[in-house]
């Protein structure tokens, strides 16, 4: 593991192999699984597997719940009666531009 970055400076993993090597080569260490922890934190900062795994089920949870949003949306849509259908029911005499209505106020 070369400590150096590809623009100087230590590389962008070094700290977590520093580590592991520290636990590796510890006289406490009496068998490497001892060390899986290190190892998962070095790989998981090379790789960036679980990041991506929760970025990719972020993004379907984000998805499903759009899904359910549109589907209340459309739900909303087809309860509601819009206001030219609720006149269309109405007597089309009545509606009629021609049409004199009496309010009752003058005879």
């Amino acid at each position: 593991m070369s400590r150096h970055g590809r623009y100087g400076g230590s590389s962008r993993c070094y700290g977590e192999w520093q580590e592991f090597m520290l636990c590796y080569a510890s006289k406490d260490t009496t068998e490497p699984s001892q060390c899986q922890l290190k190892v998962n934190d070095y790989l998981e900062c090379l790789h960036h597997t679980n990041e991506l795994e929760r970025a990719a089920r972020i993004k379907g949870q984000l998805s499903e719940m759009k899904a359910e949003i549109g589907e209340v949306k459309n739900a909303r849509k087809s309860t509601i009666k819009p206001v030219w259908d609720f006149w269309k029911d109405r007597n089309a005499e009545e509606l009629s531009p021609t049409a004199t209505k009496s309010l009752g106020l003058v005879e």
